[in-house]
């Protein structure tokens, strides 16, 4: 009868840098290694099966490697897990994974590309993670209107503020990137698609305390996003934030509209990233525009939408300016954190049969007969 050994690394290499926290890929804990960039290669050895899982003369009929793994897709990308295994001639094979919402096992069967497996063969199995990330091509995901504006943060003249629908091919804007943080990365692609009575999102936080030594009140900072456009929230637990957690817009909508409640991280004071509860969304018919801006590094886009008569009431109230926004902080500009590969666990699973059990046979039938295991 089959038997399964399943194993898991305890030797990881870094083939093409941009793995975080790799050695979490040793044990199916909840804690996971982690990457947005793209190509990011890890691999990972260390097997040390021994007789005592697999015992001398057992058939080996299959063999998987596997991993336990899920994916939020980046604004305008598709995000994958790949698995490779490099035979022991030194050629390679690849597959994509199916993509998950949440931590999945999924194993791949690579009995046929070695002409044999015995216990060395397994214990040297090169069995690697990639991070993989695809254009998702189509339509805009952030909505401008006659009456509002989404901005961005750009190098442009000492991080100033700009309307996306002004943005440029080959500026600079702000995003936050998994592996490099907050950085300025050129925008490399900026694609637009009207709105003409369609329905958009706004997505608003609860108030936000703004307090300097020259300002103090509260503010509901909002974003409005095309309905399909993918978001990445969290939820609060005991006490740590859980998460992230993907969903389009339009979802994120009617699970706040049944009284859930997430969260959303934003850029804040002394520019650094803090999580602010989303008060409520709204549907809005619009005509307009959507952008997708695809930046050269994959990272997210930080934003913020107002509408005309905020950004004067902000100008003759407060004197906050455009500029001056991005000087105190800025405060109240939406991002979407951390969207990646994930890889809780890396395993490599063995199928076998064991030896036939040794069979007693009595030999003779005199005083010298003896009994032997065949």
């Amino acid at each position: 009868m089959s038997q399964v050994v399943t194993k898991f690394p305890t030797s990881t290499t870094v083939i093409v840098s941009g793995w975080n926290n790799p050695t979490n890929a040793y044990a199916e804990d909840g804690a996971n290694a982690d990457s947005s960039t793209n190509g990011a290669e890890q691999k990972y050895g260390g097997w040390n099966f021994t007789s005592n899982d697999i015992p001398d003369g057992s058939a080996i009929t299959k063999v998987e490697i596997g991993c336990k793994h899920y994916e939020v897709d980046p604004s305008g990308y598709y995000q994958y897990t790949d698995l490779k295994y490099v035979q022991s001639n030194g050629s390679s094979v690849t597959t994509d994974l199916t993509k998950r919402s949440s931590l999945t096992w999924d194993y791949w069967d690579i009995t046929s590309y070695e002409s044999s497996w015995d216990l060395t063969k397994l214990n040297n199995a090169d069995v690697r993670i990639i991070c993989k990330l695809v254009s998702s091509g189509g339509g805009g995901c952030y909505v401008e209107t006659e009456n509002e504006k989404t901005y961005v943060i750009g190098d442009f003249n000492n991080k100033t503020i700009k309307s996306i629908g002004e943005l440029q091919v080959g500026e600079k804007v702000l995003i936050f990137h998994q592996g490099k943080g907050l950085i300025f990365s050129p925008v490399i692609k900026i694609e637009r698609s009207p709105l003409v009575q369609e329905d958009v999102v706004e997505i608003w936080s609860e108030p936000i305390k703004l307090k300097t030594e020259n300002i103090d009140f509260d503010w509901t900072s909002h974003i409005t996003v095309t309905k399909k456009q993918p978001l990445v929230v969290f939820k609060k637990g005991d006490s740590k934030f859980a998460g992230p957690l993907q969903l389009t817009a339009e979802e994120l909508y009617y699970r706040l509209l049944a009284g859930e409640k997430f969260w959303q991280g934003h850029l804040w004071f002394g520019w650094k990233i803090e999580m602010f509860p989303i008060g409520h969304a709204a549907l809005r018919t619009v005509n307009g525009s959507a952008y997708k801006i695809v930046t050269e590094d994959i990272g997210n886009l930080i934003t913020k939408s107002l509408f005309n008569h905020e950004l004067e009431f902000l100008e003759k109230e407060y004197g906050l300016s455009l500029k001056c926004q991005t000087e105190l902080g800025p405060p109240f500009m939406a991002i979407a954190v951390k969207t990646t590969s994930y890889v809780d666990a890396v395993a490599l699973r063995v199928t076998f049969t064991p030896p036939a059990a040794a069979v007693p046979r009595n030999i003779g039938d005199s005083l010298a007969s003896a009994v032997v295991n065949v």
